[in-house]
């Protein structure tokens, strides 16, 4: 089912295909700043918890699933209580396994970089190291696959280094440690942008953006599995 997120409310799909959704919770508003600005909803690999992103200079909350309530009882998420509101700066997101939550994040004008939260750590004292650096450019999507590579991208280049829309992949062992996105990794693909990632079961990988200086946008790609494979291998 597919679930969904505006100000601070968050809606469940009555049933898989139905396009019927009802109110289940509501983030804390003292959290929030009142409402959110949705960067990204996602759901660990076990389905048992939920992240989201609320926004810009907002934080990102993290749940179980079982505490959304029902439509005719939706949940208040209170900090502390029933959700975790960690104050990092976020873009994208997406789970790498059932507690570890990756973030793209970057200052406008500044390189910007992966990393990975600890969602078990405290919400006061986040332990979210980054896992890939300069990237020179604004933030983008960011994907796994089966194999537990990472694939970022270049958002919108600011002029040197890597391109819009310049896909890197990084092997586990390099991104664990550290990668540089300008050095390391593997380039798989340019395309007009990279702005929203996604891997599927296949190992295709989708891609979602535009290229705002030449006005040209709304698109969504696929670098099939093989394109990949080859790339990887050279």
């Amino acid at each position: 089912r597919l679930l969904m997120v505006t100000g601070n409310s968050i809606f469940l799909e009555s049933s898989a295909g139905s396009a019927v959704f009802s109110e289940v919770a509501v983030l804390d508003a003292s959290q929030t700043g009142g409402s959110t600005d949705p960067a990204f909803l996602t759901v660990s690999p076990d389905g048992q918890r939920i992240a989201i992103g609320a926004g810009f200079g907002k934080p990102v909350a993290v749940f179980a699933t079982n505490a959304l309530g029902t439509p005719d009882a939706p949940t208040t998420l209170t900090s502390g209580t029933l959700a975790d509101y960690f104050a990092v700066g976020h873009y994208d997101g997406t789970w790498f396994d059932n507690t570890s939550l990756a973030l793209t994040a970057g200052e406008f004008g500044q390189p910007s970089f992966v990393s990975m939260l600890d969602t078990t750590s405290t919400p006061d004292n986040p332990l979210n190291e980054p896992v890939v650096t300069n990237i020179l450019g604004g933030s983008a999507g960011i994907a796994f696959d089966s194999a537990g590579r990472l694939y970022t991208a270049n958002g919108f280049a600011y002029g040197t280094g890597s391109d819009t829309g310049n896909i890197r992949v990084f092997e586990p062992a390099d991104w664990i440690n550290g990668a540089d996105f300008e050095s390391d990794g593997t380039l798989i693909g340019d395309i007009l942008s990279g702005t929203a990632l996604n891997m599927d079961a296949d190992g295709n990988l989708f891609v979602g953006g535009g290229d705002f200086n030449n006005f040209d946008a709304g698109y969504l790609g696929l670098i099939n599995a093989q394109a990949i494979a080859d790339a990887l291998a050279g």
